[in-house]
């Protein structure tokens, strides 16, 4: 219990001191601005991003439940954001094929109600428990594969050759040991498993309990705030200490986290991925890496969220505009448009010559654009390539046989000349002057060749 409330004191300071640092900062920025006050701003949010460690205990446990949370929400947004425009558009698609969920994943780790209870509630449970002896370990572990067994994305782990637990165990410390680093010993009956949306993670249960009290008993709480350091007790008075026993550490950290949520949900989310191409900079381009940095941040869910449904997408103008030259009678080179025909008409007979009829695994026509399966266009635009270069080679031809008429007039034209110079020589008698005669010679020779 002292070094939990150590830790609790070390963690309290350094938490009250950054919220005051963020409020007067706020505060700072604020003052003078036009729009400031009225509730509207600007909020970015950096955070970490998924992991699994050579060992996962509590933290990584929190800081991927956080991943999994965030991933939910941009799930939402996109899908939302996907969804509004096949509405918008008037274009039904099979919904429940496209969307990726991370409800399952958060159910286990959040559930509150009933006997049924998540990860949190039974930390929270036994952390402010007064009557009994809190579970650890082992002990701990096999109470959850108990209790947490018929939840979708919890893993007991079997220490089975050739099991879940195993096979994700060999993965992970071939990854690591291509990284130059040895796995620690993970003992079977001290870890759970849990099938997150970047991939399954093993967690190794130590202090997790311990850590989930470190809230501030009240005298202590009481004595920070009567410190005589003047800004230290200030900020310890100014919102007050929460007490143990009242929260525990999780509890309180998915509080926070659904306060986030809620914030974030309220206006518009715009998302930026960072990934970084290589672990050290004497290193080349590591695809592997950045595959799975782009898996754990979610991109290829949002891909496969997109490729479930239309990809593609065009507006009919556009379509029009860029394909004409598909259409039949245009293929010889010569510009037939028919432009009393609509464009979504001319679009929709276009992908019915080159794809066939439409359907829920070619392509859909919304109200103002095509909505197209991956392949389409770019199948689209190799034939338009070929008809390109068939016109190529038809204005190279024709350029060919105008400039070589063009050439022949000339020479013609600058024969006639010569034989005109040559006959005013003759009757000025300088016929057989040297340099006339030189000159007469060497036109002649320039038309032969």
């Amino acid at each position: 219990d002292a070094e939990a409330q150590r830790d609790a004191v070390a963690k309290q300071v350094y938490s009250k001191i950054f919220d005051d640092i963020v409020a007067f900062m706020n505060d700072t920025l604020g003052k003078g601005k036009q729009g400031s006050g009225n509730g509207k701003y600007i909020g970015m949010l950096d955070i970490f991003g998924f992991e699994d460690m050579p060992k996962n205990g509590f933290e990584q446990m929190f800081i991927n439940l956080t991943n999994e949370t965030i991933q939910q929400l941009f799930n939402d947004v996109f899908f939302g954001l996907e969804l509004e425009v096949y509405n918008a558009e008037g274009v039904e698609i099979d919904a429940s094929d496209v969307k990726q969920d991370s409800g399952p994943a958060l159910d286990l780790f959040c559930q509150s109600q009933g006997a049924k209870c998540g990860i949190i509630k039974k930390l929270n449970d036994l952390a402010t428990s007064k009557n009994q002896k809190p579970l650890d370990g082992d002990a701990l572990v096999g109470a959850w594969n108990t209790q947490l067994k018929s939840y979708e994305k919890y893993r007991e782990c079997d220490p089975k050759g050739g099991s879940e637990f195993q096979t994700t165990k060999k993965k992970k410390a071939e990854k690591w040991k291509a990284r130059g680093i040895q796995l620690p010993e993970v003992k079977y009956n001290n870890c759970f498993m849990v099938d997150h949306y970047a991939g399954k993670v093993i967690y190794t249960v130590e202090d997790f309990v311990p850590k989930s009290k470190d809230k501030l008993a009240s005298h202590i709480g009481d004595l920070l705030a009567e410190s005589t350091n003047t800004y230290m007790a200030n900020v310890m008075k100014k919102d007050g200490i929460e007490e143990k026993g009242t929260k525990s550490v999780g509890l309180a950290f998915k509080d926070d986290l659904d306060e986030l949520i809620t914030t974030l949900r309220a206006g518009p989310c715009v998302f930026v991925r960072c990934i970084k191409p290589k672990s050290r900079s004497d290193e080349p381009f590591n695809v592997e890496e950045v595959y799975e940095q782009l898996k754990n941040g979610g991109v290829i869910a949002a891909l496969d969220i997109r490729s479930k449904g239309f990809p593609d997408r065009k507006d009919y103008a556009e379509f029009v505009n860029e394909f004409w030259c598909l259409e039949k009678g245009n293929m010889s080179g010569a510009d037939t448009r028919d432009l009393t025909t609509s464009p979504k008409e001319r679009t929709q007979a276009l992908l019915k010559m080159f794809v066939g009829s439409e359907s829920e695994t070619t392509y859909k026509m919304g109200l103002t654009k095509a909505f197209m399966k991956t392949g389409i266009l770019s199948r689209l635009r190799e034939a338009k390539d070929v008809i390109k270069e068939r016109c190529a080679r038809l204005v190279k031809r024709k350029w060919r046989a105008i400039a070589g008429m063009n050439l022949s007039t000339a020479m013609m034209a600058f024969e006639d000349r010569i034989l005109q110079a040559h006959d005013r020589a003759s009757d000025n008698g300088v016929g057989e002057v040297e340099l006339v005669k030189k000159a007469q010679e060497e036109c002649e020779q320039f038309l032969e060749s």
